[in-house]
């Protein structure tokens, strides 16, 4: 189990094709984002004319060498594909769980949360 656990947070608002590196860079080489043991993504596309219908989720964990779990939020009504939530990890996740929340968003959308549970070694965090 690591010493210190960093965890991010972050609001895509479904990133356009052209801001995708500049994510990777960020999180790759920038002293602060590149330490995060867990990232906490909202407003993650998939499938999405805007991003290239790209597998955000998938291809951030991929390029970065990270464990995800991805949750749909909403289907697009335009443009197809579905936005969500993601959780990214530098250690396995099991228990992946899509909470549906009680309370309308914005728009009257549904809302929801993500919960997955971290294996750290033989300690797990949920």
């Amino acid at each position: 189990m690591p010493a210190e656990l960093r965890i991010l947070t972050y609001n895509l608002h479904g990133p356009p094709n052209d801001r995708m590196d500049d994510l990777v860079d960020g999180l790759t080489n920038d002293q602060v984002l590149k330490e995060a043991t867990i990232l906490g993504l909202q407003e993650v596309n998939r499938h999405h004319r805007k991003t290239g219908y790209r597998d955000v989720a998938s291809e951030l964990a991929n390029t970065l060498g990270l464990y995800y779990a991805f949750a749909v939020e909403n289907p697009y009504q335009k443009g197809g594909g579905e936005r969500g939530l993601a959780i990214l990890s530098r250690f396995p996740m099991s228990q992946v769980e899509r909470i549906a929340l009680p309370h309308a968003g914005p728009g009257g959308r549904r809302r929801i949360a993500l919960g997955t549970t971290v294996h750290l070694g033989p300690n797990r965090l949920r």
